[in-house]
């Protein structure tokens, strides 16, 4: 059975190694960009397979980040309350309706039957980014982690919604707004801040992971894709599940290597920050998003 096992996880590395090589050249030849395509490439696969080599990284000191290298997640001070405020009146102000309130816009939106929103880019607003770097104090455990000066990490940050919808459930993009279990391969060291901006309790679109699942994974979990909840319990019986639950302005850094995803709200709306950290070297030659200089 072990060498079946093995033959089945060899075919789908192989089998990933080979699509995202036809991707990548496909990229290289339609945008011209074939360094970004090249490290697109070597991103995905290397990430997926070795892990990230932000938290294998050797380094001397990581007094600030030893459970997050262990655990995959590491809680952070809670944001302010101006500062959780600052943010939603960004995110609403951004917005090209007018809406009178936070619970205004969750009640105009959910009729749509779409539960994640458009995100939002508050790096745009250089004030509110440094605000919130310096509250959360942040630079030194993510240049820790990364093992990289901060001339050398990118960053971007986003505000996104998960509504509570009333009716069927529809897809914008056909993009299944990442509900399902899966694990991030953005550059080849990253990791990712997120900050909720409303109370959120269990039915409220909680985030969650397995928790260490960034270490120590079998061969066949190692491939790019969902994974059902079913799947990992099944191949994953000693590694805890996590539901990330607390006030507005709770906050936790991941390495989100782990698997990971949000949930379907049942029960309220979510609105919550993510703030996503790369390493220049590799990140800022495939990556088209707005990323920032920290």
């Amino acid at each position: 059975m072990k060498k079946i096992l093995s033959k089945f996880s060899l075919f789908l590395i192989l089998q990933q190694l080979l699509n995202t090589l036809r991707q990548s050249l496909s990229m290289a030849f339609i945008n011209g960009n074939f360094l970004g395509s090249y490290y697109w490439f070597l991103v995905r696969n290397y990430v997926s397979i070795f892990g990230n080599l932000a938290g294998s990284a050797k380094t001397k000191n990581t007094n600030l980040t030893f459970k997050l290298r262990e655990d995959g997640f590491m809680e952070l001070s809670k944001l302010s309350e101006n500062g959780v405020a600052s943010l939603i009146d960004f995110f609403l102000e951004s917005q090209q309706e007018e809406y009178f309130s936070l619970q205004d816009y969750f009640d105009k939106q959910r009729v749509k039957n779409i539960v994640r929103s458009e995100e939002v880019d508050i790096f745009s607003n250089d004030d509110l980014r440094k605000s919130i770097l310096s509250e959360l104090n942040l630079l030194p455990i993510v240049s820790e982690f990364l093992g990289l000066p901060q001339n050398e990490i990118l960053a971007l940050g986003k505000i996104d919604a998960l509504f509570k919808i009333k009716g069927e459930r529809k897809l914008r993009k056909n993009y299944d707004d990442a509900l399902e279990f899966h694990r991030d391969a953005d550059s080849l060291r990253f990791v990712k801040v997120f900050i909720y901006l409303v109370d959120v309790n269990e039915g409220f679109g909680e985030h969650q992971i397995f928790v260490r699942s960034n270490k120590s994974l079998p061969w066949n979990l190692r491939t790019i894709g969902r994974y059902k909840y079913s799947t990992l319990k099944e191949r994953l019986p000693f590694f805890e599940l996590k539901k990330f639950v607390g006030k507005a302005g709770y906050s936790w850094i991941e390495d989100t290597t782990v698997f990971h995803r949000g949930t379907i709200p049942n029960s309220g709306d979510r609105l919550m920050l993510s703030l996503c950290f790369y390493d220049k070297k590799s990140a800022a030659h495939f990556h088209n998003e707005s990323h920032h200089p920290l």
